[in-house]
């Protein structure tokens, strides 16, 4: 199906290297542009179930002659994605370098980003902290703040479109297969692409036919305070409707003022009421919070003394009779006020520490223990004291959770400074879990200024002392080029001593490894091995990619009742690409009976997260999106 390793297109200008990813619609290579001595991802429109390639000549046959009219139609809007994103020349964007017809079939080149997609960060570290999180976000911006000025509108700003770039931390707006070009002078829309809808992410108007017909920069903006929402909160913003009917959930009391100002004026229901620019978005992000809500100190002391002096200087002097400016004799009553304020004091130590259990002397070890009960128990806020005790003893153990509390917010407020001062403290005396997880915070830039250097240099320190956490993220670090050079040996030495301890993620990705043949001997055997490992521990990817195998016939006999199965179990549990694939299988009466309204109820389902294959398979059936 694919375009094999070491094929060569437009006259040997570009060499593949491997398959990055596929979809209904197309196929995605890494390649190497050889003049230019550089990687790139070169995008192939090719819808599977339409087309048919050509062994001999890469060339691309269409099934049927029915299909022709519609596939030249999706091929227009591929080329007219390639020509929009081209025509935007700003460093948060993501480049086209190259456009061009060959095999019967249209291609964009694009830069390569070594990388990861904000939504997968925050779904496996958590909310970013605030610093972080508005850094991206005002990179975002000002990608908007340039596509607006020609009047182009995205339609489709998620952190999903939003890849950070491992080698300089940028942020770059991909995905512009929704967006819209409009007249400068009408401010209609030229061009008549459907509009995707991401629930959480879009406002009301992209709900509604023709909502978006008029050229309004305050449609993105909804879409960028939605991003910083699940930035700094973790959590996918409710839809709009939700929002315009009951509002904005309470934001964390921890973020500043002008955060949560900028996050609920973007997100308003009416258009009107948003800001009108990215620039009055901006302003609101830079809005001092406290010198507009804090009421100021009135100095009364200073008033009173001024005017004690000035009725003094007023009024006839006094004068008193001698017995009453003789000193008073000096008497001891104060002492017995200091004594009976510290036998006070004594006493009610002592009534404390009776009551609290914590103040007791107790070994470095019960300490802890009595720590992890409280914690059990759900109550973190007494659990801190023992930790913390036992933590200021020097306990490794106890260091470690104490940081955990602070970096989680259990039991005191999100503090990631206090968290890494503790974590250290654990991770120099040799703790792994600690030493993981300081490297969290130096990859996140969470209380530490951002290092990969030393993100890896700890994980690394985890990793050899095996734990399993830390050696599955050296392996990703490893593949995926985060702060060291892509080397797919170690990234399997690393995903496999993690697998075996049975990480599911680990395994999963040693299965990707085998089925590409990147740091091993491609083998579908293997694949499938670690494939049904991670699938069986319930990991979504791993279903999603066992049941690829099945249609496809790759290291199993091709078996569409199992890949139903499989793809089932991952749909069940979100997974967009396994939606869709079921989708397909309902569509082609591959597995199931044939249902087209079954086909459709998957697509929507993977369309309502984003998936642009599913959003035109609806298309193609007659659903509008």
């Amino acid at each position: 199906m694919e375009l094999k390793s070491g094929t060569e297109i437009q006259g040997g200008r570009y060499r593949i290297i491997r398959t990055l990813g596929r979809g209904g619609f197309g196929i995605t290579y890494l390649a190497e542009q050889v003049m230019a001595k550089r990687n790139v991802c070169i995008k192939e429109f090719f819808p599977k179930d339409y087309y048919t390639r050509e062994g001999e000549t890469n060339g691309l046959t269409i099934a049927s002659a029915g299909f022709a009219e519609t596939m030249d139609k999706f091929r227009a809007k591929f080329t007219k994605e390639a020509q929009t994103i081209a025509a935007l020349d700003h460093p948060n964007i993501i480049p086209i370098h190259d456009v061009f017809e060959e095999n019967n079939t249209s291609y964009y080149v694009m830069e390569y980003i070594e990388g990861e997609a904000l939504n997968s960060i925050v779904k496996r570290h958590g909310a970013l902290s605030e610093d972080i999180a508005v850094g991206y976000i005002r990179q975002v911006a000002d990608a908007l703040g340039h596509i607006h000025e020609q009047h182009i509108m995205h339609l489709d700003v998620k952190p999903g479109n939003i890849m950070l770039r491992s080698k300089d931390n940028r942020a770059i707006l991909i995905d512009f297969g929704l967006s819209k070009h409009y007249d400068a002078n009408s401010g209609e829309a030229t061009s008549t692409s459907p509009v995707g809808v991401s629930h959480g992410y879009a406002p009301m108007e992209q709900y509604r036919q023709g909502g978006v017909s008029q050229f309004s920069p305050e449609t993105d903006i909804y879409s960028l305070g939605a991003t910083l929402y699940y930035l700094v909160t973790g959590s996918t913003p409710p839809e709009a409707t939700i929002v315009a009917d009951d509002g904005l959930p309470k934001l964390p009391t921890h973020l500043s003022r002008s955060v949560r100002t900028a996050i609920e004026q973007a997100m308003a229901d009416k258009r009107r009421q948003r800001p009108q620019t990215i620039k009055a978005f901006l302003d609101l992000l830079d809005n001092d919070s406290k010198s507009s809500t804090e009421p100021l100190v009135e100095e009364k002391t200073e008033i009173i003394t001024k005017t004690t002096a000035s009725t003094s200087e007023s009024s006839p002097k006094q004068t008193t009779s001698p017995e009453h400016t003789h000193k008073p004799k000096r008497r001891h009553w104060w002492l017995w006020v200091i004594i009976s304020a510290i036998v006070a004091v004594v006493a009610l130590y002592f009534i404390l520490a009776k009551g609290d259990d914590s103040a007791q002397a107790d070994s470095i070890t019960e300490l802890f223990n009595k720590g992890v009960k409280y914690c059990d128990q759900g109550d973190y806020t007494e659990a801190i004291k023992y930790f913390k005790r036992a933590a200021e003893q020097g306990d490794a153990a106890a260091q470690y959770k104490l940081g955990s509390c602070y970096y989680y917010g259990k039991g005191v407020a999100i503090d990631y400074i206090q968290a890494v001062e503790w974590y250290r403290k654990a991770a120099e005396q040799g703790d792994a879990a600690a030493q993981y997880a300081l490297g969290v915070c130096y990859n996140n830039g969470e209380g530490v200024t951002q290092d990969f250097d030393e993100a890896i240099k700890w994980c690394r320190k985890a990793a050899e002392q095996g734990d399993a956490y830390a050696q599955y993220s050296l392996g990703y670090c490893y593949y995926y080029g985060n702060g060291v050079a892509i080397d797919y040996i170690q990234a399997v030495e690393w995903y496999r001593k993690a697998a075996e301890q049975g990480d599911a993620y680990a395994q999963y990705s040693l299965g990707v490894c085998y089925s590409n043949g990147e740091g091993v001997t491609q083998d579908f055997d293997e694949a499938i091995k670690w494939y049904r490992k991670a699938a069986e521990q319930g990991n979504a990817y791993a279903q999603c990619a066992l049941g690829v195998c099945y249609s496809n016939g790759e290291g199993v006999t091709q078996d569409f009742d199992e890949a139903i199965k499989w793809y089932r179990k991952a749909a069940e549990q979100g997974d967009a690409y396994a939606q869709y694939n079921l989708g397909v299988c309902y569509s082609n009466g591959e597995g199931v009976t044939q249902d087209y309204n079954k086909a459709a109820e998957w697509f929507s389902k993977a369309a309502e997260q984003g998936n642009t294959l599913a959003q035109e398979r609806l298309e193609d059936l007659g659903e509008s999106w």
